[in-house]
């Protein structure tokens, strides 16, 4: 007779790696739950280009809220493809006119920026459109 400890052992190890393959294979959604994002914002997985992690933010603003404070180098250590507000861009001068006063960064490729003061995050900012 067969020890049945080792089937169930195998039975988990098999479940978990199902499991594992299971949740990588979820297509990318805009919900806090998505587990490649939840694996992102703990520093635990490169989130792809294509699908820039600020379009979370709608979606889980007790992140967004725990970023209010961080530093600079803290938030690139999220968001390392910061810019700066291009100069001209009329689309985000409708929005902010205020945007060329203060030290603000956008998250490239989204509709999402940082507003900083004393080198701080003071405000988490959307365009609209």
């Amino acid at each position: 007779m067969k020890n049945p400890f080792k089937v169930l052992v195998l039975i988990a190890l098999s479940a978990l790696v199902f499991g594992g393959v299971f949740l990588f294979a979820l297509p990318q959604n805009s919900h806090h739950t998505n587990f490649r994002y939840v694996l992102w914002k703990h520093h635990l997985y490169t989130y792809p280009e294509n699908k820039p992690p600020g379009s979370f933010f709608g979606v889980d603003l007790q992140f967004r809220n725990s970023l209010i404070g961080k530093t600079k180098d803290e938030i690139r250590s999220w968001f390392p493809d910061l810019i700066p507000p291009k100069d001209g861009d009329p689309y985000q001068i409708a929005y902010y006119s205020d945007v060329s006063r203060t030290d603000f960064l956008w998250i490239a490729n989204s509709n999402w920026g940082f507003e900083f003061e004393d080198g701080r995050v003071k405000r988490i900012r959307l365009i609209k459109g």
